[in-house]
């Protein structure tokens, strides 16, 4: 859809406007709300009824039982955006035993749909054991599956090929054993586009890495190395000597984003650690090192009112000491690249959340 649109734009702007620079920047600008008007798009609500995909739930025709309030039901973490062919996940906590969730989705215009899903949490697909293994996003696992009263859940909502960006709305309410049902709330989402921002477009390279722990943040440029700092070790025959526990050097990476909403990202990098016992042996430095690069593809979709990226991949190439294994995904089972988060912030693409205790890389055109 995106494709076609910008070829169009192209051609009709080359008919009216004088080539260079300030022609591209009006091309990209006219794109870009282009795709902002597409996803501002209210869907036909009985479409998007038809082409969910939700693992353990029961369509059901007319409206859910009625709700008596005796348990919560708390949103406040759950997202707002959804992604093609991929769906959303809607987090949640309750001070109920939850069991299930009646969904029913409602238009931006406020059209509700003749059917509703009965949807079971322990059938649900985001809740078994082989899912944390996909590092979908938004997914933060529940801590149990019974006993639910202050720790997050997640339903899992996916979509097939049908339903295009735009958006909708849907009522969640939960229940338990009991038969207990909380009062229902309304989200509403929108559905990204992949690619979507025309800034976002070219190669991203690393410039630097930031870790902020203990209120202290540390900075290592590309191509420097970051390791832990001298430390002494007592030798097993009663000698000592002086060495770094850990070094780590990233020597490139990069992220490239392209128009068609497709992303590149490589890194590639070099770190050892100290092998404690033989050390304390041998009474010298000896290292387990490791070098590895990483080649991952996939899509990229940009949410305008966070600014932040959302990255899906498809298949991702990671080679250790020369020994290489290949990850690839099918639509409707990504894996999201970084659940700790990617922001555009001014001229800079941030991986990384930028609080305390955590890992940050920064990346510049």
């Amino acid at each position: 859809m995106k494709t076609i649109l910008r070829t169009a734009l192209i051609a009709g702007l080359i008919l009216t406007t004088s080539c260079g620079k300030e022609t591209a920047n009006t091309i990209a600008d006219i794109f870009d709300e282009e795709v902002e008007e597409l996803e501002s798009t209210a869907l036909d609500i009985e479409n998007v009824t038809d082409n969910v995909l939700i693992e353990g739930a029961t369509k059901m025709e007319g409206a859910p039982p009625t709700p008596n309030g005796a348990i919560s039901l708390d949103l406040s973490n759950t997202s707002k955006s959804a992604l093609l062919n991929e769906g959303f996940d809607i987090a949640f906590s309750s001070d109920g035993d939850v069991t299930g969730a009646y969904i029913q989705f409602k238009s931006i215009e406020g059209n509700i749909s003749d059917a509703y899903f009965d949807v079971k949490l322990e059938s649900n697909n985001s809740n078994k054991n082989d899912k944390s293994l996909r590092r979908r996003r938004f997914k933060k696992p529940a801590a149990s599956l019974k006993g639910l009263k202050t720790d997050e859940a997640i339903f899992d909502i996916d979509f097939n090929s049908t339903i295009e960006p735009g958006k909708f709305c849907y009522e969640i309410c939960v229940y338990d054993v009991e038969g207990n049902i909380s009062n229902p709330q309304e989200v509403c989402v929108t559905v990204e586009s992949w690619g979507g921002s025309s800034k976002i477009e070219g190669k991203w390279n690393l410039f630097k890495e930031v870790d902020i722990f203990g209120g202290q943040s540390t900075t290592t440029l590309v191509g420097e190395q970051d390791c832990s700092g001298d430390e002494v070790f007592n030798c097993n025959n009663g000698g000592s000597f002086t060495a770094d526990y850990w070094c780590y050097l990233t020597n490139s990476s990069s992220f490239t984003f392209k128009a068609d909403g497709t992303f590149e990202y490589t890194n590639d990098d070099y770190s050892k650690e100290i092998r404690f016992n033989e050390s304390k042996e041998s009474c010298e430095a000896l290292y387990d090192e490791v070098e590895s690069t990483e080649i991952t593809n996939g899509n990229w979709a940009y949410v305008e009112d966070t600014n932040e990226l959302i990255l899906i991949m498809s298949k991702d190439v990671y080679t250790v000491n020369g020994e290489t294994e290949t990850s690839t995904y099918q639509p409707g089972e990504g894996a999201i690249f970084a659940e700790i988060g990617i922001f555009l912030i001014d001229d800079v693409i941030r991986l990384g959340p930028g609080e305390e205790s955590s890992e940050n890389s920064y990346y510049r055109k």
